[in-house]
């Protein structure tokens, strides 16, 4: 591996250390504010992210290190020794005018050279190869858009998401470490009832994976969009929306959710699709969204192709690719009833399987309507309902509470048409709010059970329990406790394997300046139990400029938010965040 030199790391630490010797207070709480130039009025806004992480290696093999490889086999256990990402975002407006940037500096150091790749050696050359801990400066994002009343325009990096996200998702998903903007022009056209959207460009990821340091291979492929929406009254709108998106399929490109395409083609990616959205019925008491999208994927030798990439007859209504979904939601009284639907043939989402390879692009997202944190093997060929009941009991002597019931079924299938799995996920909560808003809490259960028809056995069960309790003490101390207890099983042939998970989270407040926090988890299966600690404690000067430290372990596991999933390995270390807002 290349040399790093310790220099640049040192010299990037003083600095931090020497901002945090002087006056916080007076250092940050300095602003520019506004100024004139050339008789324009001129606002600046700049922040500075700096994290440093210093790992706490494990033994070569240590259980609590090991990552995933796409075998499903621990591949390489080493871990750095430094790491130190840095992120400054610019923005300077006047009047309708408003310009910005995003500059990233990726420092890695002291890189371990022990390697275990049993099945996958290939997986032990991702650093050689320049995929993984590469120091990078790179201007990741830049922007100038301009607002009036009748039209916006954008020309640079922007975010955009089209319908429910089915058609186009370009979004930043922070909680998975995930951020895809798109890089081109956005025009956005207001008159009356109707609101016109074009854009155009190409997809721009950022360079480096924060959660393990890969440099995201992806390809700017290119996307156009547009989209039509008309409102009626004020009380309905339609709209019409297309998106083609050239997708480079090759080393890196995922065909059918498990193995890498093995040559470079392009495809053509084709979404239409239509909306109606009627938000306010009845004087707010009814509310209803639908939404149907057609997906065409084409072939570079104009062969038509399923969502995997294979071949499919034009007989075979699954090539097509479809997505529909509709909600609906009306209250009475004290009960709020919301349904919703979703089918979905052959249309793909991108990413469904939680890998230890860099994120996978995700161009379209469709609701789940599961629970949040489940792990959707299968949204791309589902179909299935959810109903959700909410029903509030007003205060009862010194407590407020509503309680809510929620139900979904969904059955999934696989483009060879094989028996589909069945998943019923039934979940339940209360929330409350006592001593005149002075506590809150919520409490919610479930479970989600998928059974695989074909071989006559569950393939994944989930039974969760999850609680959020805050309270005020006196004056600005405040205590909060999250907690969430997961009971997982899944099937791998031939075996059936079980484990637990749970997280515990104590933060204390002393509001608006200092907040400590007490972290443990912990993961139970067959090969033993395993604990991880953590804690830190941070000093806030205002919610943008703040100094925080947390040193500890996290236990390494699967994170899902809303279909998308990572692998996250174990980690123990110590963090170190400094942001500064001028």
């Amino acid at each position: 591996p290349p040399q790093r030199s310790p220099k640049i790391v040192g010299l990037i630490l003083t600095a931090g250390l020497l901002l945090l010797a002087r006056d916080a207070r007076a250092q940050w709480e300095w602003s520019l504010g506004s100024f004139e130039l050339l008789g324009q009025e001129i606002s600046l806004e700049l922040t500075d992210t700096f994290k440093y992480t210093f790992h706490i290696k494990d033994e070569l093999g240590a259980h609590s290190s090991r990552v995933l490889g796409s075998n499903g086999q621990p591949m390489d256990v080493h871990r750095l020794d430094h790491q130190v990402f840095n992120t400054l975002d610019l923005s300077v407006s006047s009047g309708v005018f408003r310009l910005g940037a995003r500059m990233d500096l990726n420092i890695f150091e002291g890189l371990a050279s022990e390697k275990y790749c049993p099945g996958d050696p290939s997986w032990c050359d991702e650093e050689e190869e320049g995929r993984r801990y590469q120091n990078t400066f790179a201007l990741e994002r830049i922007f100038l858009s301009v607002s009036e009343d009748a039209f916006d325009v954008t020309l640079g990096d922007f975010y955009a998401s089209i319908g429910k996200g089915m058609a186009l998702s370009a979004v930043k998903m922070s909680e998975l470490g995930q951020d895809n903007a798109i890089r081109g022009g956005k025009f956005v056209l207001h008159h009356g009832p109707v609101e016109f959207t074009l854009l155009g460009g190409t997809f721009n990821f950022l360079d480096v994976d924060e959660a393990e340091g890969w440099n995201a291979p992806w390809a700017a492929e290119p996307v156009l969009a547009g989209r039509l929406e008309y409102r009626i009254m004020d009380l309905v709108g339609v709209g019409a929306h297309a998106v083609l998106i050239l997708r480079e399929c090759g080393e890196w490109c995922n065909d059918n959710g498990s193995q890498f395409a093995s040559q470079t083609r392009v495809d053509r990616d084709l979404v239409g699709g239509a909306s109606v959205d009627m938000p306010d019925l009845l004087d707010g008491q009814l509310s209803f969204y639908g939404e149907v999208d057609l997906q065409q994927t084409i072939h570079e030798d104009g062969v038509l192709r399923g969502p995997g990439g294979e071949q499919r007859d034009g007989s075979d209504p699954r090539y097509k690719g479809i997505a529909a979904y509709a909600a609906a939601s009306g209250a009475l009284f004290d009960v709020n009833l919301t349904l919703e639907f979703k089918y979905y043939n052959g249309f793909r989402l991108g990413a469904p399987q939680a890998k230890a390879q860099p994120y996978e692009p995700l161009y379209h997202q469709p609701p789940t309507l599961e629970w949040i944190r489940a792990n959707v093997t299968n949204n791309s060929s589902v179909a299935g309902t959810r109903a959700r009941l909410d029903y509030s009991f007003g205060e009862l002597g010194p407590v407020e509470l509503t309680a809510f019931i929620n139900y979904g079924y969904f059955e999934n299938w696989d483009n060879d048409g094989d028996a589909p799995h069945n998943v019923h996920n039934p979940y339940g909560g209360v929330e409350l709010d006592y001593l005149e808003g002075a506590g809150h809490a919520d409490f919610t259960a479930g479970a989600r059970r998928e059974y695989d028809e074909h071989k006559e056995l569950v393939k994944y069960q989930d039974t969760f329990f999850e609680l959020n309790a805050e309270q005020l003490l006196v004056d600005n101390h405040s205590l909060k406790l999250s907690a969430l207890v997961m009971l997982r099983k899944e099937f791998k042939d031939p075996d059936t394997e079980e484990w637990n998970e749970v997280e515990l989270t104590l933060d204390y407040r002393f509001a608006p300046w200092m907040g400590l926090t007490f972290s443990y988890e912990r993961k139970s299966d067959q090969e033993g139990r395993e604990n991880y600690f953590g804690g830190g404690g941070g000093f806030y000067v205002n919610s943008g400029t703040y100094v925080e430290v947390w040193g500890g372990q996290n236990k390494p596991g699967i994170k899902c938010r809303n279909g998308a999933c990572r692998y996250y390995p174990a980690f123990s270390g110590v963090k170190f965040i400094l942001v500064g807002r001028i």
